[in-house]
């Protein structure tokens, strides 16, 4: 044979090397990095946190904005909040304060 039919073989070693220390960088990253799976986990679990707020914030917020609609719209409704929230009477009406004895005998 010739020397010009007679091809080396590349050595792939050193690449193959390179490449598995590569792999284990990344692996290593993942696992342990600081933007790694256990950040992520923890980062979800933050947004479904902070997702629940917002959808209890709604549905506070809506049943404000009904109340708020009821007493605007709604005499019952104003009169009834003024009532019990600020004792409101008429003027024609009697206020009684029952007051509960300290003993509990009759007499």
């Amino acid at each position: 044979m010739s020397a010009r039919g007679h091809r080396k073989q590349p050595n792939y070693t050193p690449l193959v090397w390179g490449l598995g220390l590569f792999a284990l960088v990344l692996v290593y990253s993942l696992l342990f990095g600081r933007h790694g799976l256990p950040q992520v986990a923890a980062l979800e679990a933050t947004a479904r946190e902070r997702s629940a707020e917002a959808y209890d914030g709604i549905a506070t917020n809506a049943a404000l904005r009904e109340r708020l609609d009821g007493l605007k719209y709604d005499d019952r409704a104003l009169e009834e909040e003024a009532r019990s929230s600020l004792g409101f009477v008429h003027p024609d009406e009697v206020v009684f304060i029952l007051r509960q004895s300290s003993t509990s005998t009759p007499r």
